[in-house]
């Protein structure tokens, strides 16, 4: 049992420029969590920050780049889970002693279509200070396999590829061919392998009306 509070202020601002726009942010989160079962109460001050422009490239093509600056408070079951979990049929442990997960980002976009076309591409850059992961321990508890988190530093990165294709029109009816492809590497820094959890690739093909 555990009792979770949040305060939060955001604010987003757009610049529109014509061929270039312009974002802002940022976000301050004050939480609050606390069990009085094991009479553990942590508080916690994370703020994030993102600027991104978009630029016109050409008749139907656009690029957009972005960079973040992140962070996370633990949520209350990273911090205080020490028991079997109905839902995912696993025992879990948490840390009471998890530090605010920051993350540094970027992306890059590209964008376009055009008479029976769209492609999007684009790829991302992100490193994580105190990352939260789930982890399996190869033990068991009350017959169960025994999950415990964990916090390190890791490194993500990787690429998604999106297009569509017209391949008739029949009146009002539009047949689409659309496909997609995803790939992410997540490795825990200082040699810790891969992130759990973590699908390393997706592919997808489909056609529709």
């Amino acid at each position: 049992a555990n009792q979770t509070r949040q305060f939060g202020l955001f604010t987003l601002q757009e610049f529109d420029l014509g061929s270039v726009r312009l974002e802002a942010s940022g976000r301050y989160e004050h939480s609050t969590v606390e069990s009085a079962e094991i009479g553990r109460k942590r508080n916690f001050d994370a703020v994030s920050i993102s600027l991104g422009g978009s630029v016109q490239l050409g008749e139907g093509w656009r690029l957009a780049l972005s960079l973040a600056r992140a962070e996370r408070a633990p949520a209350a079951e990273e911090l205080f889970a020490n028991g079997a979990h109905a839902a995912t049929r696993a025992f879990e442990i948490g840390n009471p002693d998890f530090r605010i997960e920051r993350q540094l980002g970027a992306e890059a976009v590209l964008r376009g279509r055009g008479e029976g076309w769209r492609l999007e591409l684009s790829g991302f850059f992100n490193r994580f200070d105190n990352f939260i992961s789930l982890n399996a321990t190869g033990a068991e508890a009350d017959e169960l396999p025994v999950f415990q988190y964990a916090q390190t530093d890791a490194r993500f990165y990787g690429f998604e590829v999106e297009g569509a294709v017209t391949l008739a029109q029949l009146g009002q009816t539009r047949i689409e061919a659309t496909g997609l492809v995803d790939y992410t590497r997540a490795d825990i820094l200082g040699g810790g392998g891969a992130v759990p959890r973590i699908p390393p690739q997706i592919g997808r093909a489909s056609c529709r009306e």
